[in-house]
Protein backbone atom coordinates (compact mmCIF):
# COMPACT_ATOMS: atom_id res chain seq x y z
CA UNK A 1 0.00 0.00 0.00
CA UNK A 2 2.73 2.54 0.69
CA UNK A 3 4.86 1.51 -2.29
CA UNK A 4 1.56 2.39 -4.27
CA UNK A 5 0.62 5.44 -2.79
CA UNK A 6 4.39 7.00 -3.09
CA UNK A 7 4.36 5.59 -6.89
CA UNK A 8 0.77 7.67 -7.33
CA UNK A 9 2.39 10.59 -5.10
CA UNK A 10 5.23 10.67 -7.68
CA UNK A 11 3.51 10.22 -10.94
CA UNK A 12 1.41 13.11 -9.62
CA UNK A 13 4.43 15.31 -8.68
CA UNK A 14 5.02 14.45 -12.59
CA UNK A 15 2.26 15.59 -14.33
CA UNK A 16 1.81 18.72 -12.06
CA UNK A 17 4.57 20.25 -12.83
CA UNK A 18 4.49 19.51 -16.62
CA UNK A 19 7.27 16.62 -16.62
CA UNK A 20 6.36 14.87 -19.64
CA UNK A 21 6.11 11.00 -18.78
CA UNK A 22 9.50 10.06 -19.78
CA UNK A 23 10.73 11.92 -16.88
CA UNK A 24 12.70 14.25 -18.71
CA UNK A 25 16.03 14.20 -20.60
CA UNK A 26 17.70 16.37 -18.60
CA UNK A 27 20.34 15.36 -16.21
CA UNK A 28 19.42 16.31 -12.44
CA UNK A 29 21.50 18.65 -12.35
CA UNK A 30 20.60 20.88 -14.93
CA UNK A 31 17.13 21.01 -14.04
CA UNK A 32 13.59 20.09 -16.03
CA UNK A 33 12.44 22.83 -17.74
CA UNK A 34 9.82 23.23 -15.11
CA UNK A 35 12.38 24.42 -12.83
CA UNK A 36 11.70 21.64 -10.40
CA UNK A 37 14.96 19.40 -9.66
CA UNK A 38 14.35 16.08 -8.43
CA UNK A 39 16.57 12.84 -8.15
CA UNK A 40 15.67 9.36 -7.55
CA UNK A 41 17.88 6.80 -5.41
CA UNK A 42 17.75 2.69 -4.13
CA UNK A 43 17.66 3.02 -0.71
CA UNK A 44 17.29 -0.55 -0.23
CA UNK A 45 20.33 -1.12 -2.25
CA UNK A 46 22.30 1.37 -0.27
CA UNK A 47 21.46 -0.17 2.89
CA UNK A 48 22.33 -3.48 1.95
CA UNK A 49 25.82 -2.29 -0.10
CA UNK A 50 26.86 -0.34 2.65
CA UNK A 51 29.60 -0.98 5.04
CA UNK A 52 27.66 -0.92 7.74
CA UNK A 53 24.62 -2.45 6.36
CA UNK A 54 27.22 -5.78 5.87
CA UNK A 55 28.47 -5.78 9.35
CA UNK A 56 25.09 -5.51 10.42
CA UNK A 57 24.16 -8.79 8.68
CA UNK A 58 27.86 -10.43 9.71
CA UNK A 59 26.53 -9.62 13.32
CA UNK A 60 23.41 -11.45 13.22
CA UNK A 61 24.78 -14.07 11.39
CA UNK A 62 27.30 -14.85 14.32
CA UNK A 63 24.60 -14.20 16.95
CA UNK A 64 22.70 -16.68 14.95
CA UNK A 65 25.11 -19.53 14.89
CA UNK A 66 25.37 -19.02 18.26
CA UNK A 67 22.05 -19.33 19.42
CA UNK A 68 21.54 -22.75 16.99
CA UNK A 69 24.46 -24.00 19.22
CA UNK A 70 22.50 -23.36 22.22
CA UNK A 71 19.30 -24.86 20.89
CA UNK A 72 21.11 -27.82 19.75
CA UNK A 73 22.46 -28.51 23.19
CA UNK A 74 18.78 -28.22 24.32
CA UNK A 75 17.24 -30.23 21.64
CA UNK A 76 19.84 -33.26 22.38
CA UNK A 77 19.45 -33.20 26.02
CA UNK A 78 15.48 -32.90 25.46
CA UNK A 79 16.18 -36.03 23.17
CA UNK A 80 18.24 -38.38 26.11
CA UNK A 81 15.57 -36.93 28.45
CA UNK A 82 12.61 -38.56 26.26
CA UNK A 83 15.01 -41.39 25.45
CA UNK A 84 15.97 -42.52 28.71
CA UNK A 85 12.17 -42.12 29.80
CA UNK A 86 10.84 -44.70 27.15
CA UNK A 87 13.68 -46.98 28.50
CA UNK A 88 12.99 -46.98 32.15
CA UNK A 89 9.19 -47.10 31.37
CA UNK A 90 8.60 -50.47 32.07
CA UNK A 91 10.50 -50.48 35.42
CA UNK A 92 8.48 -46.90 36.76
CA UNK A 93 5.94 -47.00 38.43
CA UNK A 94 2.75 -44.75 37.07
CA UNK A 95 3.34 -42.13 39.31
CA UNK A 96 6.98 -41.73 38.86
CA UNK A 97 6.31 -42.12 35.01
CA UNK A 98 3.94 -39.44 35.28
CA UNK A 99 6.30 -36.97 37.28
CA UNK A 100 9.00 -37.23 34.63
CA UNK A 101 6.74 -37.14 31.94
CA UNK A 102 5.62 -33.96 33.51
CA UNK A 103 9.36 -32.76 33.95
CA UNK A 104 10.09 -33.79 30.38
CA UNK A 105 7.21 -31.24 29.28
CA UNK A 106 8.16 -28.17 31.07
CA UNK A 107 11.47 -28.83 29.57
CA UNK A 108 10.11 -29.08 26.56
CA UNK A 109 8.08 -25.36 26.80
CA UNK A 110 10.89 -24.21 27.97
CA UNK A 111 12.89 -25.07 25.23
CA UNK A 112 10.05 -23.68 22.85
CA UNK A 113 10.22 -20.35 25.00
CA UNK A 114 14.26 -20.28 24.30
CA UNK A 115 13.75 -20.59 20.90
CA UNK A 116 11.55 -18.07 20.44
CA UNK A 117 13.01 -15.57 22.86
CA UNK A 118 15.92 -16.09 20.29
CA UNK A 119 14.01 -15.40 17.26
CA UNK A 120 12.45 -12.36 18.75
CA UNK A 121 16.32 -11.40 19.51
CA UNK A 122 17.02 -11.25 16.36
CA UNK A 123 15.09 -9.83 14.42
CA UNK A 124 14.47 -7.21 17.43
CA UNK A 125 18.45 -6.68 17.23
CA UNK A 126 18.62 -6.65 13.44
CA UNK A 127 15.14 -3.99 12.79
CA UNK A 128 16.88 -1.75 14.97
CA UNK A 129 19.77 -1.37 13.88
CA UNK A 130 18.81 -0.94 10.16
CA UNK A 131 16.29 1.05 11.37
CA UNK A 132 19.56 3.51 12.42
CA UNK A 133 21.25 2.90 9.63
CA UNK A 134 18.07 4.10 7.56
CA UNK A 135 18.05 7.09 9.06
CA UNK A 136 21.83 7.97 8.51
CA UNK A 137 21.12 7.08 4.89
CA UNK A 138 18.33 9.70 4.78
CA UNK A 139 20.35 12.61 6.56
CA UNK A 140 22.70 11.82 4.30
CA UNK A 141 20.45 11.81 1.10
CA UNK A 142 19.20 15.26 2.41
CA UNK A 143 22.76 16.73 1.94
CA UNK A 144 23.41 15.62 -1.23
CA UNK A 145 20.00 16.96 -2.37
CA UNK A 146 20.49 20.25 -0.75
CA UNK A 147 24.22 20.15 -2.78
CA UNK A 148 23.18 19.27 -6.13
CA UNK A 149 19.98 21.65 -5.17
CA UNK A 150 17.43 19.12 -5.72
CA UNK A 151 13.93 19.74 -4.68
CA UNK A 152 12.53 16.32 -4.12
CA UNK A 153 14.52 12.83 -3.97
CA UNK A 154 12.29 10.14 -5.02
CA UNK A 155 12.66 6.22 -4.09
CA UNK A 156 13.52 4.30 -7.42
CA UNK A 157 10.86 1.58 -6.72
CA UNK A 158 8.43 4.94 -6.97
CA UNK A 159 10.03 5.41 -10.72
CA UNK A 160 8.81 3.82 -13.52
CA UNK A 161 12.05 4.64 -16.05
CA UNK A 162 14.77 7.67 -15.42
CA UNK A 163 17.91 8.99 -16.82
CA UNK A 164 20.59 7.46 -15.18
CA UNK A 165 21.60 11.09 -14.38
CA UNK A 166 19.24 11.16 -11.67
CA UNK A 167 20.33 8.67 -9.91
CA UNK A 168 22.01 9.60 -6.67
CA UNK A 169 22.76 6.32 -4.81
CA UNK A 170 26.22 6.34 -5.49
CA UNK A 171 27.02 9.29 -4.34
CA UNK A 172 24.95 8.50 -1.49
CA UNK A 173 26.59 5.32 -0.46
CA UNK A 174 30.18 6.41 -0.92
CA UNK A 175 29.25 9.25 1.70
CA UNK A 176 27.83 6.72 4.30
CA UNK A 177 30.63 4.14 3.36
CA UNK A 178 33.13 7.61 4.37
CA UNK A 179 30.77 7.91 7.64
CA UNK A 180 29.31 4.89 9.28
CA UNK A 181 31.21 1.95 9.09
CA UNK A 182 29.44 0.23 11.91
CA UNK A 183 26.42 0.23 13.27
CA UNK A 184 26.43 -1.48 17.44
CA UNK A 185 23.86 -4.40 16.89
CA UNK A 186 21.69 -4.93 20.59
CA UNK A 187 20.07 -8.37 20.80
CA UNK A 188 18.80 -7.73 24.03
CA UNK A 189 14.57 -7.72 23.98
CA UNK A 190 13.01 -4.30 25.99
CA UNK A 191 11.48 -5.29 29.48
CA UNK A 192 7.95 -6.06 29.15
CA UNK A 193 5.63 -3.50 30.76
Amino acid sequence: MKQTTTFFAALMAVFLLGTQPALANAPASTGAETGIKFGIMDLDGIMSRSAAGDDILKTANAKRKEYEGQIAKEEAALKKQKDDIIAKREKMTEAEFETQRKAFEKKASDAFKLVQERKQSLDYGVNQSMKKLREEVLKITAEVARTRGLDAVFSDDSVILAERGFDISDEVLTELNKRVKKIPVNFTLPKKK
